[in-house]
């Protein structure tokens, strides 16, 4: 097994290098996690040695700009009386703009980075202050053609003639200038639920979205322990299921769901009006399957010979269920990659290399996964394949606290450990990952854990796969109390659900409802990409943006949240490219644009 992406967990924070506002640090390195101007300011008529933490980023930002207002109030510039009355007169509006707490929203950066004007029209500082000094076409400006640059490096001669009539300097503006930490929102869905999410999916020839779990109501509509939504509405599914549910899936027009319930039957079907019941072999349906377009069940039953719960394999054939094989040990996942059938769980040696194994295309046998000595040294527990990788996901540490592999993902030349417990440093105080799923090219994990770098994003519950040169990490998307069984995705958005029921630190919880669903990832963007400023953004007919620097331009291409290309008119005068609403529906979309023989920009887009 390769572990040349597996990073010490000091060191992921350190290629971060974000201070997540909850950390107890020294102002100052605070203010320039904000800000990095503070390093060249003296003379302060405060302090900035003094340790202090913020509850999030906003209450850091206001920090900031408190602490710049002083800084630049007890400065005497030499200057007329009515530029001094002006350069007063902005400073008080920004003092009013600081305690509104109203800052931009950065959507479209995987790191901090100013937004000029952001996709809501929420201003930056310095854009707030041209806008309350009259110049609010210049600020529109600024955000058509360089929204995510910082002042210093901002061309615009009217900027320096703006600030001299205002009785500033340009490097005054750059240190009122925050940039802004990526933001992740998390909204309920609904009322959320009384009880824990175990699943989701959702089908995409149906657009509905099942979820199911320990709950007797649903967003205020009563559904016992599974319910559907369609057109955001949810809805029972009859009188629901007893029993314990483990995964769902859609074959020929139907819902299939396996688990093992109180009747004694370990699948039950559902035909848009009622439920019916099928066995395949015994005891508990641990996942279902369309391979090939036929159904497959796999789970475990009974004891063995050798005192273990034995797994089994089983395929739909002729409305029968048929056992295709079984195993020393339960079976808990599959996942379709690369034309065949990936099983995964506490499989045993004896079978075939422990933990993973492989049905072959034509259908006639189980293999290895791989066909070297290699193993995973615990079961896995979910899969996943973006169509290079699979994705195995399972516990961070066994019973005596040992770390386990965690996270791998299975390549051409076998696995490769991307994350693990580090016992050493106790990033983890939780201990096992329960899901993996590729969402608008992003891998994400969730389950019972807690991310706590030393430096970096603190959180837990969900995490995405990070790559920064030749090694990975892992940064946490949310804060959450405890597990996050299930994820899924609809359009476009990400929802997340399990045994959770606050969001947020300990000093700002706010209510989840054990369901939740944000549609803020960039997960088509390369940070080594320029980002566009496109404008409008969102958009309701058109939208444009200006290429800086030279050279033909040679594509551009619209993806939407699944990474599959969209064609709508998209006109190219020079450097300036215009996209055409054409027939799209609302929701996100990605903007790429290439040169001669690389890619030049990117972005998102917003479409109302």
């Amino acid at each position: 097994m390769k572990t040349i992406l597996l990073l010490p967990a000091f060191f992921y924070g350190l290629i971060q290098a974000a201070l997540p506002p909850q950390s107890i640090a020294p102002l100052y390195d605070h203010l320039h996690e904000v800000n990095a101007q503070w390093q060249y300011q003296t003379d302060l008529p405060f302090s900035l040695s003094e340790t202090v933490f913020f509850t999030d980023d906003t209450e850091r930002i206001h920090a900031h700009l408190e602490r710049v207002i002083l800084l630049l109030r007890q400065r005497q510039p030499e200057l007329s009386e009515a530029v001094l009355a002006r350069r007063l007169h902005l400073l008080d509006q920004l003092a009013t703009y600081s305690e509104a707490r109203q800052f931009p929203q950065n959507l479209f950066h995987a790191q901090r980075q100013p937004y000029f004007i952001d996709h809501e029209g929420t201003a930056c500082a310095v854009g707030h202050l041209l806008q309350k000094s009259g110049f609010e076409a210049f600020a529109e400006k600024v955000s058509r053609e360089m929204n995510y640059a910082y002042v210093m490096d901002m061309p615009y001669p009217e900027l320096g003639s703006w600030a001299l009539s205002h009785g500033f300097t340009k490097e005054e503006l750059a240190l009122i200038q925050p940039g802004y930490s990526p933001t992740i929102t998390w909204n309920p869905v609904g009322h959320g639920t009384d009880g824990t999410v175990r699943h989701m999916y959702h089908d995409p020839a149906s657009q509905r979205l099942y979820v199911a779990g320990d709950f007797d109501w649903i967003d205020s509509v009563a559904a016992h322990h599974i319910a559907l939504s369609e057109n955001g509405q949810f809805q029972p599914m009859g009188g629901g299921l007893d029993g314990e549910i483990t995964s769902m899936q859609a074959f020929n027009g139907k819902l299939y769901v396996g688990g093992y319930f109180t009747n004694g039957k370990n699948i039950a079907v559902w035909d848009g009006n009622a439920w019916s019941y099928e066995q395949a072999i015994s005891d508990t349906v641990t996942a279902l399957a369309v391979f090939q377009n036929e159904l497959y069940a796999t789970g475990a039953q009974g004891i063995g010979m050798s005192g273990t719960q034995t797994g089994f394999f089983a395929k739909k054939q002729n409305g029968q269920w048929l056992n295709k094989r079984s195993f020393e040990g339960p079976a808990y996942c599959m996942t379709n990659h690369n034309s065949r059938l990936y099983i995964g769980g506490a499989l045993s040696p004896a079978s075939f290399h422990p933990y993973f194994a492989a049905y072959t295309a034509d259908g006639n046998a189980v293999i290895p996964a791989t066909q070297s000595f290699e193993r995973l040294d615990a079961p896995i527990r979910d899969f996943a394949s973006d169509g290079t990788f699979l994705y195995a996901v399972g516990d961070l540490c066994d019973d005596q606290q040992n770390p386990t592999f965690g996270f791998a993902r299975l390549g051409n030349s076998g696995w490769e450990l991307l994350y693990q417990k580090d016992l050493s440093t106790g990033n983890f105080n939780r201990r096992s990952f329960k899901k993996v799923m590729v969402h608008q090219n992003q891998v994400l994990v969730s389950g019972n854990f807690q991310l706590t770098p030393f430096v970096g994003i603190y959180g837990g519950g969900v995490a995405k796969l990070v790559y920064q040169g030749s090694y990975s990490f892992l940064e946490a998307v949310s804060i959450l109390d405890t597990t996050v069984h299930a994820m899924a995705e609809m359009n476009g958005e990400l929802l997340i659900g399990g045994a959770f029921d606050s969001l947020g630190t300990t000093w700002d919880r706010k209510k989840a409802g054990h369901l939740l669903k944000t549609d803020q990832f960039t997960g088509l963007f390369d940070t080594d990409i320029s980002p566009l400023s496109l404008h409008p953004n969102p958009m309701e007919t058109h939208s444009r943006t200006i290429l800086a620097g030279s050279g033909p331009l040679e594509s551009v291409a619209l993806f939407d949240v699944k990474g599959q290309q969209v064609s709508v008119p998209i006109h190219i005068r020079g450097r300036e490219i215009e996209i055409e609403r054409g027939n799209l529906a609302p929701g996100m979309y990605f903007v790429r644009v290439k040169g001669a023989d690389q890619q030049l920009g990117q972005g998102k887009l917003l479409v109302r």
